[in-house]
């Protein structure tokens, strides 16, 4: 993935400008009337992360559709995959099928997009992360390596890089509805747009956070403030430990509640608050970046294999609609709640009585 540009490099950094211009220029056209987040970013990141791993772009209904399957398929997925106990029920009337359906058409689809790359010498010679990982296949095929580097792992990665993209524009809805919400945070963060960058300069290197370390830590907030994944997916122990005196069999399978983490009081006080200083030293001037109690993307040495294009993706995108506009909720008595639907949680803008399940709409006002 460091060869092919993922992450914090420049070829990724890059194609991320492109993919923001192109939100920027949906939120101008809005002209501040309220509009669907979701409108706004989708498509967008993912069309990035595509365009990555197969060196192409998918049309804007065709991407659309997609991800819409991505959503559907995290909402109905269990926070624990019951198949793991009792993978029998599988084939029973109590699965959700739909989950299933919509798994295997997703995962078809990835297949297809790697088998096209393969078939393609050219374009398998340009993209380095399909191409890298079949050598790797074919390494250690010959040498008998037995390790995880199969046709299945492939799959399985790519569909999870592809999946992360809609969990990174879920976890850019809560860092706008915060702005909405924290008038006061969101003046903060403009502040220090303008003293930085200016009008005339835009923030396009992750390595260019530590310049802006309001905005970065607000970024990091939200992540803690909001979890997307509450539940991480399972570990397996291989080998027998103890762990805090606790004595541990190899097998155990292990679930790492990470919104119980972020809500501890022990660590966060009045952890329900949207606080950036958090993430802040005393002066104010740098970010607190690794802390044991802050873990949005999972844990332990192999934690999430997007982490960097997440967390840079998430900081450029947001200076750059920060930079351009002023976040404001939809209307007076509206406000955005938490929906926890299947292994994600999602924000759903909420009314007397009623309940807009598509999503969140803010307005974006131009800035002078």
């Amino acid at each position: 993935m460091k060869d092919d540009g993922f992450g914090a490099g420049h070829e990724w950094e890059e194609l991320l400008q492109e993919a923001i211009g192109e939100v920027i220029s949906r939120i101008q056209s809005s002209q501040g009337q309220t509009i669907d987040v979701d409108t706004v970013l989708g498509g967008t990141f993912t069309n990035t992360v595509m365009l990555m791993l197969f060196g192409y772009r998918l049309p804007y209904e065709e991407v659309q559709q997609m991800e819409e399957t991505m959503t559907i398929a995290m909402q109905q997925s269990p926070p624990l995959d019951p198949c793991i106990f009792l993978p029998a029920i599988v084939n029973t009337l109590f699965f959700p099928r739909k989950f299933i359906d919509r798994i295997k058409k997703f995962s078809d689809y990835v297949q297809k997009c790697i088998e096209d790359k393969v078939e393609s010498k050219q374009n398998l010679e340009q993209k380095k992360f399909i191409k890298g990982y079949f050598q790797k296949i074919q390494e250690n095929s010959r040498m008998e390596l037995g390790n995880s580097f199969t046709d299945d792992s492939l799959l399985r990665n790519t569909r999870t890089l592809m999946f992360g993209s809609r969990t990174k524009v879920k976890a850019l809805h809560w860092l706008l509805v915060a702005m909405a919400e924290y008038p006061e945070k969101q003046l903060k963060v403009h502040q220090e747009l303008d003293a930085v960058l200016g009008k005339d300069h835009v923030l396009n290197r992750y390595a260019d956070r530590t310049s802006v370390p309001y905005t970065f830590a607000a970024v990091l907030e939200s992540m803690r403030w909001k979890t997307m994944m509450y539940l991480n997916a399972l570990r397996v122990f291989s080998e027998d430990t103890t762990l805090q005196g606790y004595k541990i069999a190899k097998g155990t399978l292990l679930v790492t509640n990470f919104w119980a983490v972020h809500n501890d009081t022990r660590y966060w006080k009045d952890p329900e608050l949207f606080e950036p200083e958090r993430f802040l030293t005393a002066d104010k001037k740098s970010v607190i970046f690794k802390q044991d109690s802050f873990i949005p993307l999972s844990v332990g040495r192999r934690d999430c294999a997007g982490k960097l294009m997440a967390i840079s993706g998430m900081l450029l995108y947001f200076a750059a609609i920060m930079q351009k506009f002023k976040v404001l909720p939809e209307e007076e008595g509206i406000t955005v709640k938490e929906q926890c639907i299947g292994a994600n949680c999602t924000a759903v803008s909420r009314s007397i009585g009623k309940v807009k399940t598509k999503g969140v709409r803010l307005r974006f006002i131009a800035r002078d």
